[in-house]
């Protein structure tokens, strides 16, 4: 178990960490029109195990999670960079944000109107990840949700917490919708592959899986981003520039669209990163699997 746990959810680990949600808070003017949209902060997961490799897949659920339920027109997702502001405005920290009144204070402090927040388990070869919904203003638990699997199939896992959690928040699940989420668990591991060079500062490699995923599926807009944003640092800027174009064009209410135009908008394609990138000292080791290869 150990050898498969350190093969899969390991490296995934490993590959997700601090990954930046970069969902913009768009002002009144730019909402469409229609009724008021939910906003809700998504924390990272609580990682409770001692088995080494696994202490940055609490993140990763945030960013999964967050990439699930932006695909409603209904749900605004906090920007995590905003988070990370208020944060260190407060001198607090990720790892401090365990007491659910400092979680709550937090998501007033961002005028979210919902907190999510939960714990990733493993015992044995098995995972459980229990995700709690809260209404920040009244402090009140709205439901709570778990869901468990074999270790080597937590993106199902992470598939099922994110349409439970479509449910709770009376969301409707269109064709669009339910593609996002359902995506082909090939495509899933090009991406994740795709950020974990990334965030190992092989943008060349990067690039290639994002191309992957974007082949698998060509809407996936999240993949286009990170394409871009790779691009950007291979230092070519023109190729990061129709990337960021194609998003603000066949994607305007996507969550990376804003981020795409600020981009296009404020000069900063001049061919290096906007943020330092941190550098993974494990190789990267996650095989992708075929889809018709992998467990119902």
């Amino acid at each position: 178990m150990m050898s498969a746990a350190k093969g899969v959810v390991g490296a995934v680990a490993r590959v997700l960490l601090v990954l930046p949600l970069c969902v913009a808070l768009a002002g009144p003017a730019s909402r469409p029109a229609g009724p008021p949209r939910k906003t809700i902060l998504i924390l990272p997961f609580h990682v409770a195990t001692e088995e080494a490799g696994y202490e940055a897949l609490g993140e990763g659920l945030q960013e999964l999670l967050a990439a699930d339920l932006s695909a409603f027109p209904e749900i605004e997702v906090v920007d995590r960079r905003h988070l990370d502001k208020v944060l260190k405005e407060h001198e607090l920290s990720l790892s401090g944000l365990t007491k659910k009144a400092t979680q709550i204070k937090v998501g007033r402090l961002l005028g979210a109107r919902l907190l999510l927040s939960g714990t990733f388990t493993l015992v044995d070869s098995t995972i459980k990840i229990n995700g709690h919904l809260f209404e920040i203003a009244s402090s009140r638990l709205v439901r709570s949700r778990e869901v468990t699997g074999k270790v080597e199939q937590w993106l199902d896992a992470e598939r099922q917490l994110a349409k439970r959690l479509v449910e709770d928040l009376d969301l409707k699940m269109t064709e669009t919708t339910a593609h996002r989420i359902d995506k082909k668990p090939d495509v899933n591991l090009h991406f994740i592959r795709g950020l974990g060079y990334f965030y190992g500062s092989k943008y060349d490699h990067a690039i290639m899986e994002f191309l992957n995923t974007l082949r698998g599926d060509e809407k996936y807009a999240d993949a286009r981003y990170w394409m871009a944003r790779s691009y950007l640092a291979e230092k070519e800027p023109e190729h990061a520039r129709i990337e960021f174009e194609r998003i603000a064009r066949e994607f305007p209410k996507h969550r990376r669209s804003e981020e795409a135009r600020r981009y296009l908008e404020t000069g900063r394609l001049k061919g290096t990163t906007t943020r330092p990138v941190r550098r993974l000292s494990n190789p990267l080791r996650i095989e992708i699997v075929p889809a018709k290869e992998m467990p119902k």
